[in-house]
């Protein structure tokens, strides 16, 4: 099992995450967004509307959990990590998101402004390439 080529082509190909986090009184809240994740900074990025109620969590409490939704049988990435509202700006990952899901031109086009972008850094992460196949993978 080749763990990184497998890291980086599920990050490449998978387009949803589930992410989890939790309001300041512990509270956990999962919902999906869509990604982009940089193998050169080993970053994940995420768009999401400004002062959404996400955000506001993201704000109270910077751990997070995510899984990659499965688009190819099992294969999945799995990991936790800190999240932060990023430096970049929407207009600066805005081609890398429609390169890899063309439907989100019409979204960042017309919302570009309600946007912003954020950021999830993770250390470890668990691969999954079916019910034998579970590996724990470091980036480094």
């Amino acid at each position: 099992m080749d763990i990184t080529n497998n890291f980086l082509e599920i990050m490449e190909k998978t387009t949803d995450m589930a992410i989890a986090s939790s309001d300041s009184s512990n509270q956990p809240n999962v919902r999906i967004v869509r990604f982009y994740y940089n193998s050169d900074e080993k970053i994940l990025y995420f768009l999401t509307l400004k002062n959404s109620q996400k955000t506001v969590e993201f704000e109270q409490n910077n751990k997070v959990a995510f899984t990659t939704i499965p688009i190819d049988g099992l294969k999945h990435i799995k990991a936790k990590g800190i999240i932060r509202k990023s430096q970049k700006s929407v207009q600066d990952l805005k081609n890398k998101f429609i390169k890899k899901i063309p439907e989100v031109k019409k979204n960042i086009d017309e919302g570009e402004n309600f946007m912003e972008l954020y950021e999830v850094s993770f250390t470890k992460a668990t691969v999954t390439l079916d019910v034998k196949n579970t590996k724990e993978f470091e980036i480094l």
